[in-house]
């Protein structure tokens, strides 16, 4: 066992401007704690083919013990993180805190024991307002279930979920607006970032999957998650953006005419008023996994084909149960206004659960924007999956490899528009570059591409899934007269490091006679 040597210096803001009188101090430690969330992370980097990022710990810190011994270390107890966390601690972490103003001195009108009383009341406050949410959350269900004279509790009506620390949450404490930071141009490309995050379901020793949902700050630190993570990060993404975004459980078709649990995020417009003088309403479904849309009121083709059942939709600040003759996804309505249709949580109590939360990471949590060039990622990738193929066709055909540097450099405009397509869901002109190809690649020739999209630059993982695919494998070891090669490699980088990287890698050749 070697213990990691953690090392930094981080800053976080408080307050702006900084409190200068004694009221402006008291109102300060006495409000909602901002609760610095910290995550664990650990990379498997040994087998570059299976390079995985895990969420080992956590830990949730008050900013407000830097005012008890401003500068002093002390140790943070770290919780395993997951389905098979254990209860106390299975690490420490050492740091140490202290509470600055920038460009003037601090002056903290107060004692330690005013704020050890502040975040005494805080966490009974909190505890209070959880029991009470757990109680009237309780006596809700009852009602839902019996109350509409039908049975209803077979209905995937989930109010509560385990969280990555392995907290019972309810699910509304998930989504929060949640803004890019300049590093996401819109809803399109909040949605495109998401669907690029691998989706990877946390299992447990046993070898089962257990229901643990994780906040975006945990999903983020991972790089990856199950499609409840996807959803809730998603969903805050589009709510950051001003959308009245909703994340939606029920059920979609397994493609052998059955059912199987799905969750997605639903965003709901009201346009245009209709003869009866009610706003028409609009709802259109985003695909967190994947980032495609589709419209559920008024229902397309697409959602009907894919959508099967809605159990309940929720957000930041509201939760609505399916409590209609049939959840049917055909014969729903999504007006979630009519209380005939839907159940709605009091919001009075989801605002009074939280107020009196800590305003942790979901609030605070920004993404960060790439940190790596692309153009220098994309010089790196090519040369090394050049060398690759010229070595896998070597060995495995005893074959020479050729390169056009000429054909490599017109197939860029293909990717990139390969990657607007995925963003906006539109599908874009390819005219052009059929025409240069056209003009490039010599009479009596045939000429072969293939794009394939990755959410990684390893060249050695990109090699081979290109030796899986049966198109792609057709191009890689194309054998004949003149046959000459062509490589691009494009990145379209996002936050938190994510990348879109789409490889095309094309072949022309003489046509056998």
């Amino acid at each position: 066992r070697v213990d990691p040597e953690l090392r930094g210096c981080f800053f976080f803001e408080i307050a702006r401007p900084a409190p200068k009188t004694p009221g402006a101090w008291r109102k300060l430690i006495q409000g909602r704690a901002s609760s610095l969330r910290i995550a664990v992370t650990r990379e498997r980097v040994g087998n570059a083919l299976s390079h995985k990022r895990e969420l080992v710990a956590t830990a949730s810190l008050d900013w407000r013990k830097a005012l008890l011994d401003r500068g002093g270390a002390r140790s943070i107890a770290l919780k395993a993180a997951g389905p098979d966390g254990v209860d106390g601690e299975v690490a420490t972490l050492d740091v140490a805190l202290d509470v600055v103003a920038v460009g003037g001195a601090l002056d903290l009108p107060f004692q330690p024991d005013d704020v050890e009383d502040a975040m005494r009341k805080a966490r009974s406050e909190h505890a209070e307002a959880a029991r009470a949410f757990y109680l009237y959350a309780k006596q809700w269900w009852d009602g839902f279930a019996k109350g509409a004279g039908r049975d209803l509790q077979q209905r995937e009506v989930k109010l509560f979920a385990r969280d990555e620390a392995g907290e019972m949450r309810c699910v509304c404490s998930y989504v929060h607006p949640l803004r890019a930071n300049r590093v996401l141009d819109g809803p399109h490309q909040a949605a495109r970032f998401v669907s690029l995050l691998p989706l990877e379901k946390a299992g447990s020793v046993a070898g089962g999957n257990a229901d643990t949902w994780h906040t975006p700050l945990a999903t983020c630190a991972r790089g990856s998650g199950d499609v409840w993570d996807h959803a809730t990060l998603l969903c805050s993404l589009l709510r950051g953006y001003g959308l009245d975004a909703r994340v939606c459980v029920g059920s979609m078709s397994d493609g052998r005419g059955g059912a199987q649990p799905h969750v997605w995020v639903a965003t709901f417009l009201r346009t245009s008023v209709d003869a009866s003088g009610r706003a028409r309403l609009r709802v259109t479904a985003w695909e967190s996994a994947t980032g495609r849309r589709c419209s559920l009121a008024p229902l397309d083709a697409q959602a009907r084909e894919r959508y099967l059942s809605v159990a309940c939709v929720f957000g930041d600040d509201s939760f609505h149960a399916n409590k209609q003759p049939s959840d049917a996804i055909l014969r729903c309505s999504w007006d979630l206004e009519d209380a005939n249709a839907w159940l709605a949580l009091d919001p009075r109590r989801l605002a009074a659960l939280e107020n009196n939360a800590a305003k942790g990471a979901m609030a605070d949590f920004g993404l960060a924007a790439p940190l790596r060039d692309p153009r220098a990622m994309e010089l790196e990738m090519e040369r090394d999956l050049k060398a690759l193929i010229e070595r896998h066709r070597e060995a495995s055909r005893g074959l020479s490899t050729h390169w056009d540097a000429d054909l490599g450099y017109m197939l860029q405009p293909s990717l990139a528009a390969y990657e607007q397509e995925r963003v906006t869901g539109h599908a874009v002109d390819h005219a052009d570059f059929q025409d240069a190809v056209r003009r490039r690649v010599p009479r009596g020739h045939c000429f072969k591409g293939f794009p394939t999209c990755f959410p990684h630059a390893h060249a050695g993982r990109a090699l081979a899934a290109l030796e899986r695919g049966d198109l792609s494998r057709d191009v890689l070891d194309t054998q004949g007269e003149q046959v000459t090669h062509a490589l691009r490699v494009r990145v379209f980088p996002y936050a938190e490091n994510v990348c879109a990287v789409w490889v095309m890698l094309a072949v022309h050749y003489k046509k056998a006679t």
